[in-house]
């Protein structure tokens, strides 16, 4: 049984190709909908289904048709992805100010591209999401990216061997020449000015210098990713604090401490889509072997043949950690009226305030501002919200604690939860 909040397979990055109809996720889109649809790979396929609670008893309590169904399971393995890391500033609630990823979607599945836009932040999905605007219509301004032009050389040496992504990005790069957009290196958006929406954005080096006004009418942000983990944490799983994430334990099937579930890709380590995969396909096996389906010698040959595409791949990805490291600069452009938490409108001075009463734990923090409790539920604010904890208790940040995921984990009328369509799941 696959559970899936989307309308059909592919999640986020495999999704329905909208205006992108000739890259490398099409077709790997249409393998996927073959082993789905053709080769009878799943059984159950609920589909706009989300997971909005996991208990102790092994069931999980899903969103299903208008209503929610309780699903027992012997094993399961959560491939829940990520959610984009969201760095506050000042203007950064003014419509127009958008996630990269949320620009991409668009581009992806509504086939809605902007017509003039500025991307910032940092990582290789910039370049392709520049590229992307520019195929399907739009106009890029500039990509203010927070690395550094040396750190982008050391890491582009590490391509070597991974022709495709090298292939792509240098594409991304003579497309991004071709129109000329300016990249500026070393450098953030510092605020983003408007009436009714952004109208003007100001940059500036991460030193704070070479401040320069731009006119655009959207603002991509992209500063990376955080791992959706609500439903590990939930679960039970034990976790550890490494690159600043909360990430669960696992062993080399991809276990987690509790027994029988499995955690595979972002949702437990930001690697990107091709180590995804091969975790995926470990989970697999690892669930396998728990339930008895395949014996330790088959599971240990399957290990050792994945595990060298991971050693290829976390080469790789060492130097895109190294590049998408945000400098602390980044985490003090917000000034006390600068909004932090959207959901319950909480300003940096408002928090600043609480932090006195709380002291260092996260979860009383939360418990005293809201923070954290909205529609979003901390998905948003969280990264923000350790930051500020740790900056103002002088505590460092995996002493701060994580945010205890509470069902539903995700809004949910109270319409759903008075209709139960348990008994019409097989």
């Amino acid at each position: 049984m696959v559970i899936d909040e989307n309308a059909d397979v592919g999640g986020r990055i495999y999704a329905q190709t909208g205006l992108m109809q000739d890259s490398f996720n099409v077709k790997t889109r249409q393998k996927i909908l073959q082993l789905f649809n053709g080769d009878g790979l799943c059984e159950i396929f609920h589909k706009k289904s989300q997971v909005i609670g996991i208990f102790s008893d092994n069931t999980l309590l899903i969103t299903e048709k208008d209503g929610t169904a309780k699903i027992k399971y012997k094993s399961l393995i959560i491939a829940a992805g990520a959610n984009e890391k969201t760095i506050p500033f000042p203007g950064w609630t003014l419509p127009g100010v958008m996630t990269s990823g949320c620009v991409q979607t668009m581009i992806k599945t509504q086939g809605i591209s902007p017509e003039k836009a500025v991307l910032a932040g940092t990582g290789p999905l910039q370049l392709i999401l520049a590229d992307q605007i520019l195929k399907t219509g739009g106009k890029v301004l500039a990509l203010v990216e927070t690395g550094s032009l040396k750190s982008w050389l050391k890491a582009s040496r590490a391509l070597f061997g991974h022709w495709r992504l090298a292939g792509q990005l240098t594409t991304c790069l003579i497309n991004l020449a071709r129109h000329k957009v300016p990249i500026y290196f070393n450098s953030l958006v510092s605020a983003a000015k408007g009436k009714d929406s952004v109208e003007e954005i100001e940059v500036s080096s991460i030193q704070g210098k070479c401040r320069r006004s731009i006119k655009t009418d959207i603002l991509c942000i992209g500063y990376g990713f955080v791992p959706a983990n609500e439903l590990s944490l939930a679960a039970g799983a034990r976790h550890e604090f490494k690159n600043g994430h909360w990430v669960p334990v696992r062993d080399d099937l991809m276990q987690t401490s509790v027994e029988g579930i499995f955690v595979a890709g972002d949702s437990a380590r930001i690697n990107g889509a091709i180590m995804a995969e091969y975790e995926g396909a470990l989970s697999a096996v690892g669930a396998a072997n728990y339930l008895g389906e395949i014996s330790d010698h088959k599971a240990e040959r399957q290990l050792q043949s994945l595990n060298k595409k991971l050693k290829k791949e976390k080469k790789l990805r060492v130097q895109f950690d190294r590049i998408m490291m945000l400098p602390d600069q980044v985490f003090e452009l917000a000034d006390n009226d600068t909004i932090i938490c959207r959901c319950e409108d909480l300003s940096l001075r408002e928090l600043k305030g609480i932090v006195i009463k709380s002291g260092p734990d996260i979860n009383e923090f939360k418990r005293l501002s809201r923070a954290g409790m909205g529609l979003c539920q901390g998905r948003t604010c969280s990264t923000s919200l350790r930051q500020i904890l740790s900056r103002s208790t002088e505590i460092s940040p995996d002493k701060i604690g994580v945010l205890n995921p509470r069902p539903p984990f995700k809004p949910v009328s109270l319409g759903q939860l008075s209709k139960d369509y348990t008994d019409c799941i097989k």
